[in-house]
C-alpha cells in the first residue's frame, strides 16, 4: 500500500473518535452531573431525602411482604387441597370400614339367626279332643236335656331342639255360625299349671273345662250345619335364648267324625316371637 494512503486513513480515525467511546463518555458525564445534582439536593433538602429513603425502604419491604404473603397463600391453598384430599381419603376409608363392619355384623346376625331357628323349641297344639265322647246319644235326642260341661284336652308337643317353658295357656270355645274376624280372648285366660318344662320331643295334654255348655240343641245345630262348635286359643312359651313365642290355634268340631278338625283362619292360627323382658 502507498504510504500516502495509510497516512490519510490514520488522519480520518484521529479526527473522528469511535462512537462507542463517545457514548460511554456521555453516559459517564450524565452520571456525574446527576450525582452532583442529587448531592446538592440532598444538602439543601436533608429531611425530604430521609422521607424519600424511608418511603423507598417501606415500599421495598412492602413488596417483599406482598411476595411472601402470596407465597404463603399459595402454600396454605396447597395445604388446604392436601387436607381435603386426606379428608376425602379418610371418608372413603371410614366408609369402607363401615361397610366391612356392617358385613361382619350381618354375617354374625345370620349365624345367630341360623342357630336360633335351628335350635329353638317349636310347640304345636295337636288335635284337641273331648275326654268323654259327646254325641246326640248323650242327650237321648232330647233338646231340653240339661247341659253338659265336657272336659277338653289340648295335646302340646315340642318338635324343636331345645326345651320350652310353658308360661301361658288360653283355651277358648265358641258356638256360632262362623268365626269373628278377630279372636276374642277372655280377660281371665290363664288356666292350668304353668311354668312347666316341655322337653325336646315331649308331649303333654293339659285338660280344661270347655267354656261352651253342650246341649241337645247345640248338637242338633252342629249336625244340621246351622252353627259350628270351635275350640281356639294360644300357648305362650319361653326358650333358653331369651325369647317368648306365642302359637295360636283353632279347631272345629266335626260331629260325624266325632273329633276336632283344623280350621284355616289366619287370625286364629299364628306364631309370634318377641324378646323376653329383662329379669
Amino acid at each position: 500500500m502507498s504510504p500516502h494512503v495509510f497516512w490519510f486513513s490514520s488522519a480520518i480515525v484521529t479526527d473522528y473518535p469511535d462512537d462507542v467511546q463517545r457514548h460511554i463518555e456521555q453516559i459517564g458525564q450524565y452520571v456525574k452531573d446527576t450525582a452532583s445534582a442529587l448531592s446538592a439536593w440532598i444538602a439543601h433538602h436533608p429531611n425530604e431525602f430521609i422521607i424519600a429513603v424511608s418511603a423507598a425502604i417501606t415500599a421495598l419491604f412492602t413488596g417483599i411482604l406482598a411476595i411472601a404473603t402470596i407465597r404463603l397463600w399459595n402454600s396454605t391453598a396447597e395445604l388446604a387441597r392436601l387436607a381435603k384430599r386426606q379428608a376425602d381419603d379418610m371418608k372413603d376409608s371410614i366408609a369402607a370400614s363401615k361397610t366391612s363392619a356392617d358385613a361382619a355384623s350381618k354375617s354374625a346376625n345370620l349365624a345367630e339367626t341360623a342357630l336360633f331357628v335351628g335350635q329353638r323349641p317349636y310347640v304345636f297344639v295337636t288335635r284337641p279332643h273331648f275326654r268323654d265322647t259327646i254325641s246326640l246319644d248323650t242327650f237321648n235326642f232330647d233338646p231340653q236335656a240339661p247341659p253338659v260341661w265336657p272336659t277338653i284336652k289340648y295335646p302340646l308337643e315340642n318338635h324343636g331342639q331345645t326345651p320350652a317353658i310353658i308360661i301361658e295357656v288360653c283355651a277358648e270355645s265358641l258356638f256360632e255360625a262362623s268365626l269373628p274376624d278377630i279372636p276374642e280372648y277372655r280377660e281371665n285366660r290363664i288356666y292350668g299349671d304353668l311354668g312347666y318344662i316341655l322337653g325336646v320331643g315331649d308331649k303333654r295334654a293339659p285338660e280344661f273345662v270347655f267354656k261352651t255348655p253342650i246341649t241337645g240343641r247345640v248338637m242338633n245345630d252342629v249336625a244340621t250345619g246351622a252353627s259350628r262348635l270351635y275350640a281356639f286359643g294360644y300357648v305362650k312359651y319361653e326358650d333358653i335364648f331369651g325369647y317368648i313365642h306365642t302359637v295360636g290355634f283353632c279347631w272345629r268340631y266335626q260331629l260325624i267324625a266325632n273329633r276336632f278338625l283344623p280350621e284355616a283362619h289366619k287370625a286364629y292360627n299364628y306364631r309370634n316371637t318377641e324378646q323376653a323382658p329383662s329379669k
